[in-house]
């Protein structure tokens, strides 16, 4: 059974939104130098940075020495508000500028190729010729880059991301290995650490050529990669995760994890052995720390492989875990990283690179030799960078140290702040909780049931709540609130349609594309099929399919049986279309030599995708995937060209809903 009501969207950025509702995506736009907006590495507004203009207005000079000819360069960095002049370069056969003597762009005159005769391939003449698989790459040349290699190369941002991979690179800091945010060097210089003035194998800095740290290029062969080398390599998809490794944890979201208490001056024991720091686990789910880190603002940091936390648990990091010279502090693990006195910058980040809470403590943070500070539970990451929610711990240590602090253990305030008017507390002499009196704000008037404002607890204008009478006006289906019995928003219950579920990965399949047509054009007879390879009825009402092109559509109403699939088509008239009988119509453009399609659920999670670019090449045939899984069918191996005719079609081949 299909039941399709199609409502169509022209998606024109990354993010994709729903028809009518709200945005669903949680991937942000990748960051320009034109988009109006300070991101990246920029110092403002598409300025600074790794742009070509600087802030102040001038020409970012680093861009003019990147070895590419882009802004306005008349050719590689010279010309344009470059400094550099390009003609005032000593003229060669080889810099592709027609100079000197030459009879045409480096040929004739004294240099070696005459202009009229075929150029020789050669591996640095910036063309794809020979048995180059790419430019100046491939067959006899060095390996062409790829998204795979482990090496920073190519178009990339980082190793294996951004530019032309798919994968996006993680936010720049100064251990991720790629010279980004105004560094000198990789991970040194500019907000890092100074750079190692003669770098060797053994400064633990990529640099040099090496292709690890400190390995391979100038240094010796790097060890084969493993699943615990700290390096992404293999076919990792993380650091040690992913691939043939195990599992890479999920993305955290800031505040998952809190830090609650900072012992970074003991009194027992000496700072080198007594220091130490608590995080917590402020959701509602176990947490693993595989390959999170944590780290301040000297550049030194650990890995918190190891530490897995329950909900709410708490776990003790040390810069000593010997408890015989620590205080007698019970540490979950040992990290070698120090805590400066009067201010110091703390944090901790997922096994992605992002930030998942900071604590700067500075002056007006509580300051007492032999005491941590803490804050309590109902502090979060964003109120814990401020010190006045901040206290001096007053339990006991250890038995063995009475400095004050409690590793691992909750963090209570024995001693009341100062009243103010916002501690949501009847103190001064205020008339009610933080209002009124000779100090607070007045108090403001409170709400009637006669006042014509739906205010207080009331359910509408005057009516509902603790005080008024009930509201007169009974639930619906289409009202954009979750009432009556309703189990969502205008959904569940005994009356309304049933709420729509997030699917599972992998439940729902691309299984053929049609991606260039002969018997009609591209614009009219594109289309491809996915299918229901979950087992079970599945109703895909508002999920979206989109393309590499940013565009797609929403579907509204769409249920699918076990096994059941679903033709997508560019062009659903038949007369026009090549003759396919199609069950939706969306206004995507396939390109013939390669494309991405993704499935996307309410939620937004990536249900399944392809990139046909390694596909059999076809024209005027389908091309059909061989296996139902969304693994396998990633793999070139698993997708043939279709040999049947299309029933009732004009010629071309394929299956269309079969």
């Amino acid at each position: 059974m299909k039941k399709i009501n199609l409502v169509l969207c022209s998606l024109t950025t990354l993010i994709f939104i729903a028809c009518g509702g709200p945005d669903t995506s949680s991937t942000p736009n990748k960051p320009t130098c034109d988009d109006g907006i300070e991101n990246g590495d920029e110092t403002g507004i598409d300025c600074g940075g790794s742009c070509f203009v600087n802030c102040n207005g001038s020409v970012n000079t680093e861009r003019c020495e990147d070895g590419v000819q882009n802004g306005d360069e008349e050719d590689i960095d010279c010309g344009g508000t470059c400094p550099n002049d390009c003609v005032s370069r000593e003229p060669s056969c080889f810099d592709r500028i027609q100079n000197g003597d030459e009879e045409d762009v480096d040929c004739g005159g004294s240099c070696l190729l005459a202009c009229d005769a075929q150029p020789v391939a050669t591996c640095f003449d910036g063309l794809q010729n020979g048995s180059e698989e790419g430019i100046d790459c491939g067959g006899g040349c060095s390996d062409c880059p790829t998204c795979t290699d482990g090496i920073r190369n190519g178009t990339e941002e980082g190793i294996d991301c951004g530019g032309s991979c798919e994968m996006d690179c993680p936010e720049p800091s100064c251990f991720d290995g790629v010279q980004n945010q105004n560094e000198v060097g990789i991970d040194c210089g500019g907000p890092c650490d100074d750079c190692v003035a003669d770098p060797t194998c053994t400064d633990g800095i990529l640099n040099q050529g090496e292709e690890q740290v400190d390995c391979g290029g100038p240094c010796d062969a790097c060890p084969e990669p493993t699943c615990d080398d700290n390096i992404q390599n293999q076919d990792e998809t993380g650091v040690d995760c992913g691939g043939s490794c195990l599992a890479c944890p999920e993305p955290a979201t800031p505040g998952d994890i809190v830090i609650t208490e900072i012992m970074y001056n003991p009194d027992c024991v000496g700072d080198t052995n007594g220091e130490w720091v608590e995080i917590q686990n402020r959701t509602n789910a176990t947490i693993d720390m595989r390959g999170w880190v944590f780290s301040d603002d000297d550049g030194t940091s650990g890995r918190l492989d190891g530490v897995v936390l329950s909900a709410g648990a708490r776990a003790v990091l040390c810069k000593n875990q010997n408890t015989t010279v620590n205080g007698g502090v019970t540490c979950d693990l040992q990290i070698d990283i120090g805590f400066a006195n009067g201010s110091d910058l703390v944090y901790v980040l997922d096994a992605t690179g992002q930030t998942i809470d900071s604590v700067r403590w500075f002056s007006t943070f509580p300051d007492e030799e032999g005491h941590s500070i803490a804050i309590d539970d109902e502090t979060d990451h964003i109120e814990n960078d401020e010190g006045e929610n901040w206290f001096l711990s007053e339990g006991r240590v250890s038995d063995t140290c009475e400095d004050g602090g409690t590793p691992g253990l909750p963090n209570v305030r024995t001693v009341e702040p100062d009243p103010t008017c916002d501690d949501g507390i009847l103190n001064q002499d205020e008339v009610e909780t933080d209002c009124g009196g000779s100090v607070c704000e007045p108090c403001q008037v409170l709400p009637t049931c006669n006042d014509g404002e739906q205010n207080g607890d009331e359910e509408g204008t005057d009516c509902g709540g603790s005080q008024c009478e009930a509201c007169i006006v009974p639930p619906t289906c289409d009202d954009g609130e979750q009432n009556g019995d309703e189990t969502g928003i205008d959904c569940g219950g005994s009356t309304c349609a049933a709420c729509n579920a997030p699917g599972d990965v992998g439940s729902v399949v691309f299984t053929e594309v049609m991606y260039n047509p002969s018997c009609v054009g591209d614009s009219s007879g594109e289309w491809f099929e996915i299918k229901n390879v979950s087992g079970g009825t599945l109703d895909i009402t508002g999920w979206t399919l989109i393309d590499d092109d940013n565009t797609g559509g929403t579907l509204e109403t769409t249920v699918l049986m076990a096994g059941e699939v679903l033709v997508v088509c560019k062009n659903n008239d038949v007369a026009t279309n090549g003759g396919i009988q199609c069950d939706a119509e969306l206004p995507m453009s396939l390109g013939n030599s390669g494309d991405t399609l993704l499935i996307k659920d309410v939620s937004g999670t990536t249900i399944d995708t392809i990139n046909y670019g390694l596909f059999p090449d076809a024209n005027g045939e389908s091309v059909e995937g061989l296996s139902d899984s969304h693994i396998d069918n990633d793999l070139s191996d698993n997708w043939v060209v279709a040999t049947a005719a299309i029933s009732g079609g004009c010629g071309d081949l394929g299956t269309p809903g079969i």
